[in-house]
């Protein structure tokens, strides 16, 4: 009887020093920062983990962490994931067996250069902009993707998506990329019997039209334009392209940026330039292979956001003036597209 007392006795004991020792160590411990964002890399080991967690005091003991673990019979799953001030060891282990990692919401306008969208994930803290911009022209990348090009500018789609905090450009790149292919396979299929130039053309051209279209009606008086222009071997004379090849892609420029001699600059070299110039949505893309049917050959901005088309360069020369210039040259514009 004496020891079958001293047996419960021990047996009590027992249990209150683990319930005590669980509650100890579970609870979250003192003076956490309200939430912090960790990244667990693929193939680090519990013992690394969870030396981590104690160390950044996201956790009260390594050991406790580690038997909690095995307890659970879960796996740690690599990711990035957020834990905040008011979790327990427990809610932290749930977390990392989760395998949901922190996404962060990026929109990247139609019309953004791999230079802009860089800076837009930069700020956002999904990767390096630096490194993002070295990934988009990796060879090795490229030829995985199959794209005969020294960038992936033009090949990335214009988009709102959500990415893992510290994610590689080069997942970043795939998601985009991957993105592109389908639209631009849908907009191919649709216009294929039409198709009289390669798809880095059309790309290219699709660059242009993004970059100098602001009224959504105008994209294919704008890529008539330039259609009619290369099949008569005609330089295209593009702003936009001087700003690619000068890397100023806001403000001014002046006549000395169009004297640069760089084969992006189209007022210098005749046909496309050598890549596209930024990312082009699917408007530009679709207005690339479908032009209006014109005889077109120039247009200038009326400063409004649309343009005014010219067949003859009398008559663009004429606009110019008095748009641009803001001379009172007589100049009527009764020009309405269809």
């Amino acid at each position: 009887m004496i020891i079958f007392r001293r047996l419960i006795i021990a047996a009590v004991t027992v249990v209150c020093l683990g319930v005590c020792g669980f509650l100890m160590f579970n609870r979250p411990p003192a003076d956490i920062p309200a939430e912090r964002v960790i990244a667990v890399n693929p193939g680090a080991t519990l013992s690394g983990i969870s030396a981590v967690l104690e160390r950044d005091n996201l956790i009260r003991s390594r050991y406790f962490f580690m038997f909690m673990h095995y307890l659970k019979r879960g796996t740690i799953k690599s990711g990035t994931y957020a834990i905040n001030s008011n979790y327990t060891t427990l809610d932290v282990l749930k977390t990392l067996h989760s395998g949901k990692s922190v996404s962060r919401k990026v929109t990247i306008p139609e019309g953004s250069n791999i230079y802009e969208i860089a800076v837009l994930l930069e700020e956002a803290g999904i990767t390096s902009g630096k490194r993002y911009i070295q990934a988009c022209s990796d060879i090795t990348l490229l030829n995985r993707a199959g794209i005969a090009s020294k960038t992936f500018e033009g090949y990335l789609f214009p988009d709102t998506y959500y990415f893992s905090i510290n994610s590689s450009p080069e997942s970043i790149i795939s998601v985009m990329h991957g993105r592109f292919r389908k639209i631009y396979m849908e907009i191919k299929g649709k216009y294929q019997s039409e198709r009289v130039l390669s798809d880095s053309s059309y790309l290219k051209l699709a660059s242009l039209i993004e970059e100098e279209a602001r009224i959504p009606e105008e994209r294919k008086y704008i890529s008539s334009v330039f259609h009619n222009r290369l099949q008569r071997d005609m330089k295209l004379d593009c702003d936009p392209t001087v700003r690619y090849a000068v890397k100023k892609f806001r403000g001014k420029i002046y006549y000395r940026d169009l004297d640069s001699d760089s084969p992006y600059n189209t007022y210098v070299h005749k046909g496309l330039p050598p890549t596209p110039i930024t990312n082009p949505g699917r408007s530009s893309i679709i207005a690339a292979f479908n032009p209006a049917h014109t005889d077109y050959l120039f247009f200038v901005a009326r400063n409004d956001g649309s343009h005014y088309f010219s067949e003859k360069l009398s008559e663009h020369n004429r606009a110019v003036q008095r748009f641009q210039r803001g001379k009172n040259n007589g100049f009527i514009d009764r020009q309405r597209l269809e």
